[in-house]
């Protein structure tokens, strides 16, 4: 499928769901970039706010900035579905696609984007550091958005599921068309970093601006794993996996090499869940686990085996243990 490319600009694609507070924020980012040719397409997912008039107040104004605001609406189905509704439609040679709480820090952000994109042919995408701030005061909190080795980007996806946030990447349309050629990712129950980032990954390079260019919004209310029950925890294990194993069947490249990177996100995600239960000193859930593992045929360490048997045996034991030996 043959999709326009329009030479120097760039696509901007975010899925909104009740933003109404927090898009303005990154729209009135956009509108600051240095950068000239620029369209953007939010996609609102069934807000039951009023994201829909915020975003349609910034049309005239991105117009008068020279650049094209678009607003999109589906029901509520999903970051993925957002993108799959609006990636056939951009024809930028660049394209993004941050979340609607996050925005770019400097004028020039998407410049120095697609400057270091443009450096070279073999290049993909690239993707900047970030930096976290409060959601009220906007501040930093002290800590940045770290990444691993992108020396084999593909593998350190597979073997940590770390892809970064949106916001941190930007891909060339032709990476783009050659990763996606249809332009639709898994529609899945989890966000949509790792079935973008997967595929680009596997045919492309990716490089490191090397600074940070954007602020990453970190929400008061968001989930953490301390406030989740260990099935949902579990879950949420189980939702990287039908990600990683649905993005990899779509992605052409022969069934054996799809087989072997299934076996290492198995050995990865799986050894996670049953540490997760040991942790929890949850028996029956560490026994599940443990089994699925041994029908994977996935290795186990010598440590979380042994951790395992004390917990299937002598659970009181572990318990005992892990208050001795905190790091045990």
């Amino acid at each position: 499928m043959d999709f326009e490319i329009i030479k120097g600009l760039v696509s901007i694609i975010t899925p909104c769901f009740n933003g109404e507070k927090l898009i303005s924020r990154l729209l009135d980012s956009v509108l600051k970039q240095d950068y000239q040719q620029i369209e953007m397409i939010v996609v609102d997912d069934g807000s039951m706010d009023k994201s829909k008039d915020v975003i349609l107040s910034y049309v005239d104004k991105f117009a008068n900035r020279g650049y094209k605001l678009c607003y999109l609406y589906q029901n509520n189905s999903g970051q993925a579905s957002a993108i799959n509704k609006a990636l056939p439609l951009v024809k930028g040679e660049f394209i993004a696609w941050p979340d609607c709480d996050d925005y770019y820090k400097y004028a020039d952000s998407i410049t120095k984007l697609v400057r270091s994109l443009s450096s070279k042919d073999d290049l993909g995408l690239v993707r900047t550091l970030g930096t976290y701030v409060d959601e009220t005061s906007l501040l930093p909190l002290g800590w940045n958005l770290k990444f691993g080795n992108l020396d084999n980007a593909f593998q350190s996806i597979l073997t940590s599921g770390f892809c970064a946030v949106p916001i941190c990447y930007m891909a060339k349309a032709s990476a783009i068309n050659k990763a996606i050629p249809n332009r639709h990712i898994y529609d899945g129950d989890r966000p949509q970093n790792i079935q973008m980032f997967e595929p680009l990954a596997y045919y492309f390079k990716c490089a490191d601006v090397g600074e940070s260019l954007v602020e990453i919004l970190v929400r008061s209310n968001s989930d953490s794993h301390s406030q989740k029950s260990i099935s949902q925890q579990l879950e949420d294990l189980y939702g990287y996996i039908r990600i990683h194993m649905n993005t990899l069947d779509g992605m052409d490249i022969s069934n054996e090499k799809k087989d072997a990177y299934k076996q290492v996100v198995r050995s990865w995600i799986g050894n996670e869940k049953l540490k997760l239960c040991i942790s929890m000193f949850d028996k029956e859930q560490a026994c599940r686990v443990h089994s699925e593992l041994k029908l994977w045929k996935v290795s186990i360490s010598k440590k979380d085996e042994a951790m395992y048997q004390i917990l299937r045996i002598y659970p009181g034991l572990l318990k005992f243990l892990k208050k001795i030996y905190k790091h045990v």
